[in-house]
């Protein structure tokens, strides 16, 4: 099974050859470093959250300017994106199977087929 994160963190000792907690581990890691790579936007892909929040003031001067319902009308289809997201992702959790002890335990055996292959290709472990 899994251990909680906050665990994952302190242990940082190599083990003598690849396992499948380690490779987790290491792929946390190495998803960690990904994000602090600054990456262009994909083409055809919008992040589901707006880039900023508006404050009251700003509310108000778009009201004034006459955009205030513009940005309204993007606001619900953020809204509107977001509660399909939840749908289809119950979907899929109810034709796939379950949710986090589901996605636990194929991670966990996911880890455990990289580690076997790694140390059939005799990859050293770091």
């Amino acid at each position: 099974m899994c251990e909680p994160i906050d665990v994952l963190e302190l242990i940082d000792e190599t083990p003598p050859r690849w396992d499948g907690p380690h490779v987790g581990r290491r792929l946390m890691e190495a998803m960690r470093t990904l994000r602090m790579l600054p990456m262009p936007g994909v083409t055809g892909y919008r992040p589901a959250w707006p880039a900023y929040a508006y404050e009251f003031e700003d509310l108000l001067a778009q009201h004034e300017q006459g955009e205030l319902e513009r940005t309204q009308q993007q606001a619900v289809n953020c809204v509107a994106l977001a509660h399909a997201l939840e749908r289809d992702a119950g979907w899929v959790a109810a034709k796939r199977g379950g949710y986090a002890d589901t996605w636990r335990q194929r991670h966990d055996t996911g880890c455990e087929i990289i580690a076997t292959r790694l140390r059939v290709e005799l990859v050293p472990v770091f």
